[in-house]
């Protein structure tokens, strides 16, 4: 009876384990290896895109990079240690080519139609001009993103330690140059020293302080004026910054002085020294500026932000600095002006006038009372503006005002005398007669101003009335056939015309036309009389 129990036990000690635990061990040993394989899987195509980014599988990529030439050696070998650490982009092999062109033929190219490879290399992605000047004359969407500095260099007067001296005593300033004898001012590619001096310049004399320069002030007789006797006064037959400097430093061409960088200026040895006019710095800041068009696509703008990045690194940054640039903020300076402003004053540069030689026909007929006080003032702002070099002359008229003469001359056309010029213009004013006779008063000043002419200048005759309300034996067609045999083609002068009151008849629009004059309408003496007299 026990042996029999006890064998029962024993059988029922040896019972197998429940299925269903088996089976969940089984599956929690699938799902571990699920886990295992997916995330070995995971890894392997991590590895193998690693791999197949550095091996470049969308082939090589090249960022064509155009400098400045006086920043461009450095750039190159920055550029070449960029390389060196076969940066990838974008599943591309990135190369990084420098090559060296003048800023001002790079702005050109880049607004005409086709761009010159053989002369200025394949068309950048990445353009590195000597200044902001530069880019801001650039038409609007050519530039990507906003450009950065990455070096900058003060423009200052390379002269003689001599010179120096002398400015250095008598604190000689920016609005001094155009005076300055023996001064170089070269024009050609090669020469933006010269447009960021006259920046300076021009700012000077309209009393911008740090800018940045308007348009109104750069179209301005003063500042016409000024630019346009740096220009006439330049010493020398050099085209571009490095020559003028070189023959500063080989004392040719009675040059003696010629604006520059500071970095350019390193490399002249001790002859010459930096002078620093007086007023705001006017700086060379070299920015960085990806360029939008066809032919730049997605990899290459990357890599142009990934190497200007790399440009201004610490490393790069002490590469630049060794080389004479400067790095890092700058002092404060000369807010670059707007694109059209610059443009203004490069036409002067390139077509310089020595001011306005120009008499004045004012009407005092009764009905210009009122808009007389107006015209006054604006006479007044422009004779106490205009350079020293203009000329100037006044006539008031109406009818009976000298004898049978309509007209009196207050001020002969001559050299401007501000003193008598605002004297006459304080005496002026209104008669009582209503109808004038401006078509013999016109014909006779035209005359005089012929006989006036001065070379270099720009001559004309400015008529102002809110008429004309003429009422002489001499009608259109007879002013316009005087006008034509008063004219002289060697000794050309302008009739221009504000209006003040209705639009002026067709025959003084037809007289502007014929003499290069303009006619202005509108109540706003001011602005037509400074539009009428800038040169």
């Amino acid at each position: 009876m026990t042996d029999r129990q006890g064998h029962h036990r024993s059988t029922e000690g040896h019972r197998g384990v429940s299925k269903g635990v088996i089976f969940a061990v089984i599956a929690l040993i699938v799902v571990v290896a699920l886990v295992v394989g997916w995330f070995s899987l995971r890894d392997r195509v991590s590895d193998e895109s690693d791999a197949a980014a550095q091996t470049c599988v969308d082939g090589d990529a090249q960022l064509n990079v155009t400098a400045d030439p006086e920043i461009a050696s450095q750039l190159e070998a920055i550029a070449n240690k960029y390389n060196e650490t076969k940066p990838v982009v974008r599943d591309s092999c990135a190369h990084v080519a420098m090559i060296a062109k003048p800023s001002e033929a790079v702005r050109v190219a880049l607004a005409a139609k086709d761009w010159d490879v053989a002369a200025l290399g394949p068309k950048p992605a990445l353009w590195i001009p000597s200044s902001s000047q530069t880019l801001n004359r650039v038409a609007a969407g050519v530039i990507d993103g906003d450009p950065k500095s990455i070096a900058s260099s003060s423009v200052v007067l390379a002269v003689h330690k001599a010179l120096a001296d002398e400015l250095t005593g008598r604190k000689a300033g920016w609005g001094d140059l155009p005076g300055l004898k023996g001064i170089s001012v070269p024009l050609g590619p090669g020469s933006d020293s010269t447009l960021l001096a006259s920046e300076a310049v021009a700012a000077a004399v309209a009393n911008a302080g740090f800018g940045p320069l308007s348009e109104e002030a750069a179209r301005s007789g003063p500042v016409v004026a000024a630019l346009s006797q740096l220009v006439t006064n330049s010493t020398g037959k050099a085209t571009d910054t490095a020559a003028a400097l070189n023959a500063l430093v080989g004392e040719a061409d009675s040059v003696q002085a010629v604006a520059v960088t500071e970095h350019q200026l390193s490399s002249a040895g001790d002859k010459v020294v930096a002078y620093k006019p007086v007023g705001a710095t006017i700086v060379a800041d070299f920015p960085a500026a990806t360029l939008n068009g066809e032919w730049v696509d997605e990899t290459q703008s990357r890599i142009a932000s990934m190497f200007v990045d790399f440009l201004r690194q610490p490393e790069q940054a002490k590469t630049l600095s060794d080389a004479g640039f400067r790095t890092g903020e700058v002092e404060r300076s000369l807010q670059p002006a707007a694109g059209p402003v610059l443009d203004q004053l490069a036409n002067v540069l390139a077509h310089p006038t020595l001011g306005a030689n120009t008499t004045v026909l004012l009407d005092v007929s009764a009905s210009m009372s009122n808009p007389l006080v107006g015209v006054v003032d604006a006479l007044h702002r422009y004779v106490n503006g205009a350079g020293d070099s203009s000329g100037f002359g006044l006539w008031t008229y109406s009818k009976g005002l000298d004898g049978p003469k309509p007209y009196h001359v207050d001020v002969p056309l001559g050299p401007l005398n501000r003193n008598a010029a605002n004297s006459a213009l304080t005496a002026v004013r209104s008669t009582p007669v209503t109808t004038d006779q401006a078509y013999p008063t016109l014909i006779d000043a035209y005359r005089a101003a012929v006989a006036g002419f001065v070379a270099g200048r720009t001559n004309s005759v400015l008529l102002i009335t809110d008429g004309p309300d003429d009422d002489s034996t001499v009608n259109g067609q007879q002013l316009l056939d005087a006008i034509a045999a008063a004219t002289d083609p060697s000794k050309p002068v302008r009739v221009n015309v504000v209006a003040l009151g209705a639009a002026p008849p067709q025959t003084l629009r037809s007289l502007a036309d014929r003499t290069g004059g303009s006619v202005t309408t509108g109540p706003d003496a001011g602005a037509g009389i400074a539009k009428a007299l800038t040169p």
